[in-house]
């Protein structure tokens, strides 16, 4: 077997944990300084050398960090930190700083705290003996104790040696743990549960060949597959998988073949859902498997473009890399990366939920079979802009599917004229500039439109009897053929329409136009609605004093000014002249010109107020054009009217 070589690249084993502050922080009390040296131009870094055993010597920092030792070649026993536990150190040890073949032991005392080091250095230690309750004594091996009984493998000395390595209550190992180490064999690895990143980098066991599955599994342990198969065969439970290394490149397979799911999901998964891509193939050849939800967690791996069954799964198959039943009843699952078109065949029913949860997809088009879609079936799909319903949908979400579209990348939506329910949260939050509604669409649930920031009107049919809460949240303007019995849950909060940027919710009926508050009071919600019910009758029109009830100042004011703009209501023009001036004021603090300019042009401030606003923006030339055109319209009307 080769020789195992470290990259030339060889990582700190320095903890990103364990930062300089951190030991400056554990420092109690200062050694005798021996040795100063610039760092920098006003900095200096304050380094000691002790001797606290004979024929050593170490390099300590200020920070009770050493990253150097002298150890005369007659040493055979190193001790790490002093016996006593009063001064804590910190060791980091690299190959480049020295290298100790005569070590044959460590002992670790309590003066040490955390220690990182090379295998290399000390590449012929046999025995660690600790006398520290942070390390454990065993042979050849630095195992760290963690929180509970949790241990973790730190080095693998003794590197010529090929006998198995012992992790007997071992529950992790760490980085670079067996580099340069020779033995291909670990036993008793039954506690293990975490192998990290790089553990076998450069060591015999990276340097074994790959068996006919592609994969190299020892002790238990998936170690690694082969970059450049084509073809990749995962174990299942019945190879006695104890543990996956961190870090393995599955993107690099064309495919990876499943032969136990639930072993998967349960063993291998959790150690790859840091890596940022999985296969672009996943075939599943498991007979036993019948669920969906790991099918859909399989498929939503980034990277992931088609799903596939082998022959032996006889439960589900596969059409355009989209999981079906073999049935065909169900869509199942789309991978999370597949950005062509999809196309729904005939004869699916159901469209499971989360099914295309996170996908790519540009476009769906559903058959006429197909009469049930769940939540959340496609939820944050981001690049999707097109959807054809087909003509079997009659329900786009239910009172127990909610959520159908939300998030999605929608801009435009017919709904098909066979839909007679759109179900809670069902397009939230999507990219809506444009929706058409036939007749025959009786209700649409809570949150249903809601947060389309971009859809400023729509129309509603005839036939819409029910509007739940936030239905049409940041919508403006909603034109309804006649009054329903809930929109006055347009004026509460949360609102059934709401624009962020307006203080007021317009509502249009049979082709006449009210103005409501954007927020009332509950104990007058029934007021507003007699108000609004008498209009539409025709028994009485007092809807130009909607704007008392609002619950603030701000939409109180601007209620007004849109029912005396749209009206020439008096009782909003008293209103207004009344507060002339904190609007005014109001509008410049704001920068709002365009909207002050035009409440100027009103006619209801009078000289004095004309004069104010003159005076406070000096700044603003159109502003103050216009002021002084007003004020000589006021003289001018006042010279004609002398006597």
């Amino acid at each position: 077997m080769p020789t195992p070589t470290k990259p030339a690249s060889y990582p700190s084993r320095l903890s990103p944990a364990f930062s300089s502050q951190k030991f400056s922080d554990m420092r109690k009390n200062r050694h005798t300084v021996y040795i100063k040296r610039k760092v920098g131009k006003d900095m200096a870094k304050r380094i000691e050398k002790i001797c606290y055993q004979p024929g050593v010597f170490l390099t300590v920092e200020h920070n009770d960090l050493c990253t150097k030792l002298e150890v005369e070649s007659s040493v055979e026993e190193l001790h790490l930190g002093e016996q006593t536990s009063k001064r804590k150190m910190n060791f980091i040890l690299e190959k480049k700083h020295g290298v100790f073949p005569n070590i044959k032991k460590l002992v670790i005392e309590p003066g040490a705290a955390e220690i990182f080091v090379d295998n290399e250095v000390f590449p012929n230690v046999k025995r660690v003996d600790s006398r520290n309750p942070q390390y454990l004594s065993c042979d050849r091996m630095l195992v760290r104790i963690k929180q509970g009984a949790a241990r973790s493998l730190r080095n693998v000395f003794d590197l010529a040696s090929n006998m198995p390595v012992n992790l007997s209550m071992i529950s992790e190992i760490e980085r670079f743990a067996l580099c340069q180490c020779m033995s291909t064999e670990l036993i008793n690895t039954g506690s293990l549960r975490c192998v990290s990143v790089n553990s076998f980098e450069g060591s015999a066991i990276s340097d074994m060949s790959y068996d006919e599955n592609g994969t190299k599994i020892t002790g238990g342990i998936l170690v690694d597959i082969d970059d450049n198969a084509d073809c990749v065969s995962l174990p299942g439970r019945d190879a006695n998988m104890i543990a996956v290394a961190s870090g393995i490149k599955f993107s690099n397979a064309k495919k990876i073949i499943i032969n136990d799911v639930d072993f998967t999901i349960r063993t291998i998964i959790p150690s790859i859902s840091g890596i940022p891509e999985m296969s672009e193939t996943i075939v599943i050849n498991d007979p036993e498997y019948k669920a969906f939800s790991e099918i859909q967690t399989l498929a939503n791996l980034s990277g992931v473009k088609n799903i596939e069954f082998g022959e032996k799964c006889k439960w589900f198959q596969s059409i355009d890399g989209i999981a079906y039943t073999s049935s065909l009843a169900y869509l199942v699952a789309c991978p999370s990366d597949r950005t062509k078109e999809v196309v729904i065949p005939e004869g699916v029913r159901t469209v499971l939920s989360s099914s295309f949860k996170n996908c790519s997809v540009t476009s769906v088009k559903f058959p006429d079979s197909v009469v049930n879609i769940e939540d959340k079936a496609f939820y944050n799909c981001k690049r999707l802009k097109h959807v054809d319903f087909g003509h079997g949908i009659t329900h786009i979400g239910s009172a127990s599917s909610w959520n159908v579209f939300a998030s999605c990348g929608l801009e435009e939506a017919d709904i098909p004229e066979q839909v007679t329910y759109i179900g809670s949260g069902a397009f939230w939050a999507c990219k809506l500039k444009k929706v058409t509604f036939h007749e025959g669409l009786l209700k649409i649930a809570s949150d249903a439109f809601g947060s389309n920031v971009d859809l400023k009107e729509v129309t509603l049919p005839d036939s819409v009897i029910h509007l739940g809460e936030n239905a049409f949240r940041n919508t403006k303007v909603v034109h309804v053929h006649d009054y329903l019995s809930d929109i006055i849950t347009a004026t509460g909060e949360p609102a059934v329409f709401a624009d962020r940027g307006a203080r007021y919710t317009e509502i249009d009926i049979n082709g006449k136009s009210v103005f409501v508050p954007k927020h009332i009071k509950a104990e007058d919600r029934r007021k507003v609605k007699k108000i609004i019910e008498d209009w539409i009758d025709g028994t009485a029109d007092d809807t130009d004093k909607l704007f008392e009830y609002a619950i603030t100042l701000d939409e109180k004011q601007e209620t007004a000014i849109k029912i005396y703009e749209n009206t020439k209501s008096e009782n909003a023009k008293k209103y207004l002249k009344k507060y002339s001036k904190d609007i005014t004021r109001r509008y410049l603090e704001e920068k709002r010109k365009e909207e002050l300019i035009k409440f100027i042009g009103f006619g209801l401030l009078s000289k004095q107020g004309l004069q104010e606003i003159l005076d406070a923006a000096k700044d603003e030339a159109d502003v103050s054009a216009y002021v002084l055109q007003m004020m000589q319209k006021k003289k001018t009307a006042a010279d004609r009217f002398k006597i």
